[in-house]
């Protein structure tokens, strides 16, 4: 009988709620010869039967609509056979049939019927077939009955655990699309402070040290070669540098270019711009898709904290930055031949402040659903690499 494994086997790991019983009554009811097989539950506490799969062309619901729990009192001897847990074939020719069975099959329109008790892990529950006529109903389809009585029991087990995977599966979708809300809501808010902040470089502080160069300027020119006009000199150039670094933390706020034309461009022109300032040259490697704004953001976040480290502390001479796309994730690298630096110590808030970026870069990454990971040696360089999932537009 090792063919009664079949559609156990055979069935899928996810496959939907009750789709294994049904596919194991359906082979059961060809292998019994049956025209109906169903599969209940019975309840001794409530004394009650639910009927949890059918199959077969009898449409009576006491035998045909699953889900529904009928009061094991109309069927006067069931708590007595679940009792006995035998196996048993009620056929209506029978001059001692209990007057209850005889009842329920004129109802359902059967003349027949196999009833096999079956209990698993402390559920009770029963096997049945039904036939019209009496033709072939003996020991040996009793015997088939018992054997394929347990399979159903452990399919309706399986069909529980599949729902329950599924409502899992169904609570960690939710609770994904939820933290990618909350996500894309965090990224929203801070880069709008970062525009409001911009904003107010542009059309304030940068325009008032603009006003003030201009102003220098014409008290150098009437002052011409004096003490005082040499020190606003000094002071022109200071003032000079500090708008310069004004207009370029501006843009730093405010990736304008990456909001036109992508990851790709916003990048390079990043690279570009890092490798001039000190120094190192930058190998740049990076995919030309665009993906969900947010997510484009997280990366140039990432990518810029990681360059920017590489620039005020490694002391390299290459910077190699990788980004690439791997089926449904994207891969991120960006390593330096620089000094490096113990990571133990630069990840711990209290003995290493310098480096607090790298927590907050990596809090985003992981809150994003991706992963992060900081390697340094002293003296061996630094390499950050994370992986975050696809959202493409």
């Amino acid at each position: 009988m090792s063919h009664l494994y079949d559609p156990l086997m055979a069935a899928p790991p996810d496959a939907a709620p009750v789709s294994l019983l049904a596919a194991l009554l359906d082979y059961g009811r060809e292998a019994l010869g049956a025209d109906h097989t169903t599969y209940c539950t019975f309840d001794s506490d409530s004394d009650s039967v639910l009927v949890m799969g059918a199959s077969g062309d009898i449409d009576h619901p006491e035998v045909a609509v699953t889900g529904r729990s009928l009061p094991a009192t109309d069927y006067t001897s069931l708590s007595e056979l679940m009792a006995r847990g035998d196996p048993t074939i009620s056929r209506s020719d029978a001059l001692d049939l209990h007057p209850a069975i005889r009842a329920f099959h004129d109802r359902v329109g059967v003349r027949a019927q196999i009833l096999v008790p079956v209990s698993v892990d402390g559920a009770t529950g029963f096997l049945e077939a039904f036939y019209r006529d009496l033709d072939g109903i003996d020991s040996n389809r009793l015997e088939s009955a018992r054997r394929l009585a347990p399979f159903a029991a452990a399919a309706l087990s399986r069909d529980a655990m599949a729902t329950k995977l599924q409502e899992a599966q169904q609570a960690l979708r939710e609770s994904e699309s939820g933290r990618r809300r909350v996500l894309g809501a965090m990224l929203r808010a801070e880069e709008a402070e970062r525009v409001r902040i911009a904003t107010e470089l542009h059309d304030d502080t940068i325009q008032v040290m603009t006003a003030t160069l201009i102003g220098l300027d014409r008290a150098i020119a009437t002052l011409g070669p004096s003490a005082a006009g040499r020190s606003l000199e000094l002071a022109r150039t200071t003032l000079a540098a500090a708008l310069e670094r004004t207009r370029r933390l501006m843009f730093e706020l405010r990736p304008v270019l990456l909001q036109a034309r992508g990851i790709a461009a916003a990048v390079r022109a990043m690279v570009d711009e890092a490798q001039a300032e000190a120094g190192f040259r930058v190998d740049l490697e990076v995919f030309d898709e665009r993906l969900e704004p947010e997510l484009e953001l997280l990366i140039y976040r990432t990518v810029r904290e990681a360059v920017s480290n590489a620039r005020k502390h490694a002391g390299a001479r290459v910077v190699a930055v990788t980004l690439r796309l791997a089926g449904d994730r994207v891969i991120g690298e960006v390593s330096d031949d620089g000094r490096g630096f113990d990571t133990g110590r630069a990840t711990n808030r209290e003995l290493m402040r310098l480096h607090l970026g790298l927590e907050s870069m990596a809090e985003r990454v992981r809150l994003a659903g991706g992963t992060i990971e900081t390697r340094s040696t002293p003296g061996a360089g630094t390499t950050v690499a994370f992986s975050l999932p696809v959202g493409r537009r």
